[in-house]
């Protein structure tokens, strides 16, 4: 607790007349007691408030006389130039967050004075009031409605507290939004970039939020959703690179289907690689990056460009560098210390491409283009060069940190499909290493996992033991896992009768929340967003969201994750204050397609 700022007044009484030396002093001095302030309490360093709230403190002062009435009690605020001003008076203090404090994601140094009447003597306690936005925090979705796309959001407040906010373009200033209405959703996702919402002009977040739709792909405002033509991603393409030339300057906008983000870690933190899957108006469809590490490349050459092995090796293959394949519209990134690396996948010859990122040895080659994965192991987990008949899936499970996996689902000429989980590397051939391969294991022909609409491997276990489970929703709206940990999978059929009730019987999203992104404690976070819809309420409020947790690694079951009270969290005291724990599931949404967490 900071001390109390006070200034010590020492009364001087004056005696009446000028004494000489042989004056008798006869001892009639007059003491009067200063009434003093012992101590202020019951005022936080910090409060953490949404605009428009309301705070409430209620000061406990303990004076040496008991006499409130010597004091008057003031609130101030620091307004810079113009120093210390009041905003209050009164012991008690019921201020609403507008103005003088109206801007958000501010802090304000206060004070709060006990000034003795009689002598003049101040006593303050200093604290700060942090402003947030409106959108501060909380579940992010991006919704289908009737007359085309919004933004609804499950807010966590600072009273930790959720509420969901609906229709947040319809309700915003229109100059400040982007088109929405007949426009149709992809995807959302929010994460650390230095360069949102606009690389030449960036807003000092270090956050972006990426919103993906069948008419354009632009970034939107952190801190309050609006938007600017500038942060189109089609600003940010380098003039006179191929995509340049064969979109931009043909009048046209880039429109990604998909985008995935993997992460590079150097000594100065870690780094997004930002990968967007386009459709090529030949029938097929490329990868382009963006990246900021290690240096700023946008979008200027397809990853799915192969790298001629007689660049690195001496050995031609015959191949002239660049050349294109066509790859799958997965990918799988998988990050563990300084090796980084994304598979590709050619459909054209069933084969992995590997692109190596490496912190420690680059080149613009390793960047821009991809090469075979080469595997001649025979270490029994399983073999690159056995591409499959066909790629069914691709993706990452995230574990601790920005620590995860890689998966891939393949199948087989026997109809079976074998899942494979492995870490990347620096180079393909530290990739192929058996101390990578985690594991292999066969599903059946008939486990329609060709046909799911959402594959997740949830972030559960370490690199050294990764999760058990994977999950699939096929299009009969059924949940269905996979135990994957050993050669042959154990398949089974989730039961979860309060996720379809009330007539919700369409998963229209399944994803796996990322541990300190899902606005759970650390303990609580590995959970899973699964959104359902009732077309009978309609698209614009016929949306519910349920979040849900992982309660053993070593079951499949999910549960219904509740919001913690205080009482069950004793190693983080004071994060959380509800009074009973709150189930994470909220209705009146519109279709979810997207969500992502913002914090």
């Amino acid at each position: 607790m900071r001390q109390i700022i006070y200034i010590k007044v020492f009364a001087l009484l004056l005696l009446a007349g000028c004494f000489a030396a042989c004056n008798e002093d006869k001892g009639n001095y007059t003491y009067t007691d200063i009434n003093k302030v012992d101590s202020i309490s019951n005022i936080n360093d910090s409060y953490f408030i949404e605009m428009g709230a309301t705070l409430l403190i209620s000061p406990k002062v303990v004076t040496s006389q008991d006499n409130a009435d010597d004091f008057d009690y003031t609130w101030y605020y620091n307004n810079g130039d113009k120093g210390w001003v009041e905003f209050a008076k009164g012991k008690e203090l019921s201020q609403e967050i507008s103005d003088p404090f109206g801007q958000s994601d501010k802090t304000y140094n206060c004070a709060f004075e006990a000034l003795n009447k009689q002598t003049g003597i101040a006593y303050r306690k200093l604290f700060a009031i942090q402003v947030s936005g409106v959108f501060t925090r909380g579940y992010v979705a991006l919704c289908e409605k009737q007359e085309g796309i919004d933004l609804d959001m499950v807010i966590l407040k600072t009273n930790d507290t959720f509420q969901p906010y609906h229709n947040i373009f319809a309700t915003m200033d229109q100059t400040l939004v982007p088109p929405y209405k007949g426009v149709n959703p992809y995807d959302i996702l929010i994460f650390k970039d230095p360069t949102g919402p606009n690389p030449v002009s960036t807003d000092g977040s270090n956050r972006s939020i990426y919103l993906l739709t069948d008419q354009y792909t632009t970034r939107l405002k952190f801190v309050d959703f609006t938007w600017d033509e500038s942060y189109d991603i089609s600003n940010a393409v380098e003039r006179n690179s191929t995509l340049y030339n064969s979109t931009i300057a043909q009048g046209k906008k880039i429109v990604a289907q998909k985008m995935n983000v993997g992460w590079i870690a150097t000594g100065q933190g870690q780094y997004p690689h930002i990968y967007f899957y386009m459709q090529n108006g030949a029938g097929g469809g490329d990868w382009w990056l963006y990246n900021t590490f290690p240096f700023w490349q946008s979008f200027s050459e397809p990853m799915n460009g192969i790298r001629s092995t007689d660049d690195d090796s001496g050995n031609a293959d015959g191949i002239q560098t660049g050349t294109r394949y066509e790859a799958a519209p997965f990918l799988a990134m998988s990050n563990i210390s300084n090796k980084n690396g994304t598979t590709f996948y050619n459909t054209e010859d069933g084969k992995f491409y590997y692109q190596t990122i490496s912190s420690s040895s680059f080149s613009t080659k390793s960047l821009f283009y991809t090469e075979k994965v080469n595997d001649t192991s025979t270490d029994g987990v399983f073999n690159f060069s056995d591409g499959g008949q066909g790629i069914v899936y691709m993706g990452t499970r995230q574990l601790n940190g920005y620590a995860s996996t890689s998966i891939a689902i393949l199948k087989q000429t026997d109809g079976s499909f074998k899942y494979i989980e492995y870490l990347a590397d620096t180079n393909t051939g530290n990739l192929v290493r058996s101390s990578n391969k985690k594991r292999s294991s066969i599903l059946p022909a008939n486990c329609g996992i060709d046909q799911a609409k959402f594959v997740v491997a949830p972030p559960t276990g370490t690199t050294d033991a990764p999760g058990l489970y994977i999950y699939y929703v096929t299009p009969d709206n059924k949940i269905h896992y996979a135990d994957i940990s050993s050669g042959t999978a154990v398949l089974g059929e989730l039961s979860i009768p309060d996720l379809t009730a009330d007539g919700y019987n369409e998963i229209t999203l399944f994803k796996a929340m990322l541990p300190s992104t899902s606005g759970l404690h650390n303990s609580f976070s590995k959970t899973l967003a699964i959104a359902t819809y009732n077309s009978s309420l309609g698209k614009d409020t016929g949306g519910k969201l349920s979040i849900y947790s992982i309660p053993k690694e070593t079951q499949p079951d999910l549960e219904l994750a509740m919001y913690p009270t205080q009482d069950d969290l004793d190693d983080n005291p004071g994060k959380y204050g509800v009074d009973k724990p709150q189930p994470m599931s909220w209705t009146g949404l519109g279709q979810i397609v997207g969500l992502d967490y913002k914090n």
